[in-house]
């Protein structure tokens, strides 16, 4: 799907795809066991959020922050269970073809594609010095 958007993106610009570049967006996906795509959507016509009464409310920027605030939280939760993950947005992220084969609607918002895995061997946790009780105090320096 990555490739095929790439390769459309190059015809309507006019240029040639460069194979390379082909073949990176035909193996971004399986870079990681796990990618989740954060989006954010309009609520459905149907769904009990559109009922509520604040679904009219909430302004598309609010509703785009708290996306990315839950992809940060996300990445955090991920990282203190011992997981490697990694937020990329790029091209495939502002087009609508990506939408579409994603199901999303035109007007959703992809906030990030969330690479999710086991880190490399000796990648590990970021160097710090934990306090006596277990609270972060210092970012030793490299």
């Amino acid at each position: 799907m990555l490739e095929q958007a790439y390769r459309q993106r190059c015809a309507a610009a006019g240029v040639e795809p460069d194979p390379a570049a082909a073949q990176k967006e035909r193996t971004k996906l399986g870079r990681a066991p796990l990618v989740v795509v954060a989006a954010t959507t309009r609520p459905e016509p149907d769904s009990p959020e559109a009922g509520s009464r604040n679904a009219a409310t909430i302004p598309w920027d609010e509703r785009k922050h708290s996306t990315a605030a839950a992809v940060q939280n996300l990445l955090l939760a991920t990282t203190s269970l011992g997981y490697g993950s990694m937020w990329r947005t790029g091209d495939p992220a502002r087009d609508s073809f990506v939408k579409e084969a994603l199901g999303l609607e035109p007007e959703a918002e992809i906030i990030g594609f969330i690479y999710i895995g086991t880190p490399p061997e000796g990648g590990g946790p970021p160097p710090h010095a934990l306090a006596s009780d277990g609270l972060l105090t210092e970012w030793q320096r490299l």
